[in-house]
């Protein structure tokens, strides 16, 4: 694995192209039909079961739809947080209902009310992605509001991957300040990654 600073930086941008070309291959059918697949299988863990706070993203694009998933886990009365940005970072409010989100300009819909919820109560994190390893790691969009965010966690709380199998890289190169994920969840199977790096 390279570890030039510049090399790594390069090599993630040709991962991110190339894996960012995978998903958008998909199908606007068959994303919903995997997205889905991942859903039922996420939505039956015992991560799910035991957690009352849970921050999900909202979906855009050709990412893994969320629409489901946000939808049965208000049926199971959990505590849905959706995030937001201020002031270049990443915060987690609740949410009571999806019909009133307000738009964004870097893509996804956003909780009106911006009252931020503090990271250590947040009990599970639903976390999107271009590509995932089995280790855990994640490859994002490059801006690290996800990797900030999560080591803010507390020791109790839960992070899965919510993807594709598609999006499953055989590495995924990892720096001192990325946050390794507790377990993936594709269309295809649940990954329990056996050890993460330390939060904080």
């Amino acid at each position: 694995m390279a570890t030039n600073p510049k090399k790594l930086v390069e090599l993630k941008n040709e991962l991110r192209k190339e894996f960012s070309q995978r998903r958008s291959s998909i199908s606007k059918i068959d994303r919903e039909i995997r997205s889905n697949q991942i859903t039922e299988r996420l939505i039956n863990l015992n991560e799910v079961a035991d957690a009352s706070n849970i921050l999900v993203y909202w979906s855009f694009g050709h990412e893994a739809s969320t629409r489901t998933l946000i939808k049965e886990l208000q049926l199971r009365k959990k505590q849905i947080l959706l995030p937001y940005l201020e002031a270049n970072l990443m915060h987690a409010a609740r949410i009571s209902s999806t019909d009133s989100l307000e738009l964004t300009t870097y893509g996804p819909l956003e909780p009106p009310d911006k009252t931020p919820v503090d990271p250590s109560t947040v009990d599970l994190v639903i976390v999107p992605g271009l590509a995932f390893d089995r280790n855990g790691f994640r490859l994002g969009y490059g801006r690290g509001f996800y990797d900030r965010y999560l080591s803010a966690l507390g020791d109790a709380s839960s992070t899965i991957g919510f993807c594709f199998s598609s999006q499953i890289a055989e590495e995924v190169p990892a720096e001192p300040h990325d946050v390794a994920l507790d377990i993936l969840v594709t269309d295809r199977e649940v990954i329990r990654i056996a050890s993460r790096s330390h939060r904080g």
